[in-house]
């Protein structure tokens, strides 16, 4: 290999191998102490205004579809949960696009946000492992993810679900009992309603709350768990392959061609009513879906792609290998020579590709061998080598291809099964098909729209999975246990303070015993004295955090030949079977 990049005058020194274990931004700190508690401020500040924003839009999309229903959709007077029973078509539409929305701001607007507050948090906790701020990274991004989603269903069912206080028997255009109301305030402030109209802002959500008797709530709250599982899962697989993919096939329609000598055809196709129009649109949506902004730029958007076609330089031909004749066999070269007529050069396969002298030029491959010409395009090796090297190039600028993610969407399916399906079981079967289309669809998706880059750590995997699935069980039973005692009770208002007693203490009961039970399981199953020769897997089993070599990738150099990057995973001494 050195040999080649020597002759092809690229230089015979090669560039050091990456280092994935260590973080590339790491920088000693002058007071490490100081440093960790600013870190410690930051991240929570940077949290909690995440959270906030994502909590804004989530309530947002509820605030407006508490509006469509009992406002523009009558279903005070009219007794309904839908603005289809007054106006058909329209309404059932109008709900379908509220669910839309959510599930847009959950997997895109709030799914980014998280994201990007969690790399900035990682990246400030200057970290010297990468592998420790891959993860601190993900685990952060989930849990802002986690929170700002199920807490805005989790605040609904307890607090616009449950019988506080009893239903006191109103009429529907009666808003004197919700001037105190935060929603009411803000949506009369910003719709600017006459003091005198008591019917504007009458269908926000606490307002709503307070007219509605507890069995209507509830209907309400089922339906739009509806929205979560049926039309949620379809949108996120919508808006992680398909539209990139359709987005991908406009890009590379409407695109104009690299080739530097093919002016005219690119003029002719700029010219065209299609692609003139379609440019602007097919550069924007790539540059939303599928390509990385961070690489292009916003003049993409405007001026098109960055990369100039290349130039062969005749200087540089005596060093470059030349692709070989397919008739002869024998070495082409790269030349703008007069032929022997002094008639011009055309290409061997003109019918096909119409190209000589007249249209590309002086420079084509020639045989001195057998007299042949044949122009960059149509010959094999000659077209890879000229215009495949805009294949690592086309590749760097996709979005790269991220497992956490994967696992972070994974991760938020199954909460959101754990969580809901007890209360909408019909809503597992389109959930079900939609994690089937979205499992199928991700080696296309790697393998087309997005960029593959080097592989991490598994380490990051299993040990974001094992402390999810920890943190999970608690949480769950805290919220079954709250949903039978408290958000399923028509006499909650009877006796406030025995049911949220008893909620918590059978909600530490009962996340004590499956805790307990996970321990004992794993204890059981992995405290076993493991056979000869397996006490490398079970250890990798028990403790995650730590791999065992094997034969294949023991350290074989002494120390003085290691390289100071070098990093050399021992057996956990802790370990005994």
């Amino acid at each position: 290999m050195q040999k080649i990049m020597s002759r092809t005058g690229s230089g015979d020194i090669f560039a050091p191998p990456v280092n994935l274990i260590r973080n590339p931004d790491y920088q000693r700190a002058a007071h490490p102490k100081i440093w960790a508690a600013w870190c410690v401020v930051l991240s929570g500040v940077a949290g909690m205004l995440c959270l906030t924003l994502a909590v804004l839009f989530l309530l947002f999309t509820m605030e407006l579809k508490f509006l469509l229903i009992y406002e523009w959709g009558d279903c005070y007077k009219l007794g309904c949960r839908d603005p289809s029973f007054k106006h058909g078509f329209a309404g059932t539409i109008s709900m379908i696009a509220c669910d839309i929305l959510m599930a847009l701001l959950i997997a895109v607007a709030t799914g980014e946000l998280c994201k990007a507050f969690a790399r900035q948090i990682a990246k400030n906790w200057n970290f010297h492992s990468m592998i420790l701020r891959l993860f601190v990274e993900h685990f952060t991004a989930i849990s802002i993810d986690m929170v700002a989603t199920i807490g805005v269903f989790a605040y609904l069912a307890f607090s616009f679900l449950p019988e506080w206080e009893e239903t006191p028997e109103t009429e529907w255009w009666d808003s004197t009992s919700c001037v105190d109301f935060w929603d009411f305030q803000v949506c009369r402030a910003l719709r600017s309603c006459a003091p005198s109209d008591p019917v504007c802002c009458a269908g926000t959500l606490f307002c709503a709350r307070s007219k509605l008797e507890f069995h209507q709530r509830r209907d309400l709250f089922e339906a739009w768990l509806g929205g979560l599982f049926v039309v949620a899962p379809f949108v996120e697989v919508l808006m992680e392959f398909i539209v990139p993919l359709v987005a991908y096939v406009i890009y590379a329609q409407v695109q104009i061609s690299r080739r530097g000598s093919d002016a005219e055809e690119d003029r002719k196709r700029a010219g065209a009513c299609c692609c003139r129009c379609l440019q602007g649109l097919g550069r924007l949506l790539a540059f939303i879906f599928l390509l990385d902004g961070g690489v292009l730029g916003l003049r993409y958007i405007f001026e098109g792609f960055p990369f100039r076609p290349p130039k062969i330089i005749e200087q540089m031909t005596a060093k470059a290998f030349g692709p070989l004749c397919l008739v002869c066999n024998r070495e082409m070269e790269w030349t703008e020579a007069e032929t022997s007529d002094s008639g011009g050069w055309t290409c061997r396969h003109h019918g096909v590709c119409q190209s000589s002298s007249e249209n590309k030029g002086p420079y084509r491959w020639h045989c001195k061998n057998c007299g042949i010409d044949i122009c960059g395009d149509c010959h094999p090796q000659g077209a890879t080598m000229v215009y495949g090297l805009f294949g690592p190039l086309d590749q760097r600028l996709l979005r790269q291809m991220e497992p956490l993610s994967e696992l972070k969407l994974v991760k938020m399916n199954f909460l959101i099964l754990v969580m809901f399906a007890p209360m909408n079981p019909i809503g597992l079967i389109p959930q079900m098909f939609a994690r089937q289309l979205d499992l199928r669809s991700r080696l296309p998706k790697l393998l087309m729209v997005r960029r593959r880059n080097f592989p991490d750590d598994n380490r990051l995997a299993h040990t974001s999975q094992t402390m999810f699935c920890l943190l999970i069980l608690p949480l769950v039973s805290i919220w079954h246990t709250g949903l039978t005692l408290v958000s399923a009770n028509p006499e909650l208002h009877m006796r406030q303070s025995e049911i949220l007693l008893a909620w918590l203490g059978a909600a530490l009961v009962v996340a004590l015993l499956a805790l307990l039970g996970q321990w004992l399981i794993a204890r059981c199953h992995f405290g076993k004295t493991p056979p000869h020769g397996e006490s490398k897997v079970a250890a990798s089993r028990v403790f995650p955090g730590a791999e065992v070599l094997g034969k294949e990738d023991q350290d074989v150099t002494s120390p003085q030949e290691r390289d100071p990057s070098f990093v050399h995973l021992s057996p956990n001494p802790d370990y005994t079977s």
